[in-house]
């Protein structure tokens, strides 16, 4: 599984760090890699402005089988991550597959805790009709 966190514009945290000084000066991908773990910053020459959707889950298709979108500013369906007892989140103009944690007040829907991952996968592949 992947998550691909889709921002309205860009921001790196990187400016004034060695990796933002590569990406500035060229580097197509900058990697910061530390024990167990490797973060890596694509720049996409051919796409300035923003990577469309379909060439961001091309580059994710070689690592995961399951891509899940972060951002709240698309149509697509969504998963409702909530695991704060006692906040209540708003639900998003979208639609909502499923909530893991607390749901908004009124939620009838599937609600999973979040060592549920299994079951919420389970619902995730019928509803995206990706079940053999």
């Amino acid at each position: 599984m992947a998550v691909l966190t889709l921002a309205p514009r860009p921001f790196f945290p990187d400016s004034g760090k060695d990796t933002g000084r590569f990406r500035r000066a060229g580097a197509r991908i900058t990697a910061l890699a530390a024990p167990g773990w490797l973060q890596l910053t694509y720049a996409d020459p051919q796409d300035p402005q923003f990577p469309s959707l379909s060439r961001a889950l091309a580059l994710l298709e070689p690592c995961a089988d399951l891509v899940l979108l972060d951002g709240d500013n698309d149509p697509w369906p969504r998963v409702l991550f909530n695991p704060f007892p006692g906040a209540m989140p708003e639900s998003p103009a979208a639609e909502v597959l499923a909530v893991v944690g607390e749901p908004p007040p009124g939620w009838t829907g599937p609600r999973f805790e979040p060592e549920e991952t299994d079951l919420l996968g389970a619902l995730l592949l019928t509803r995206l009709e990706l079940a053999s």
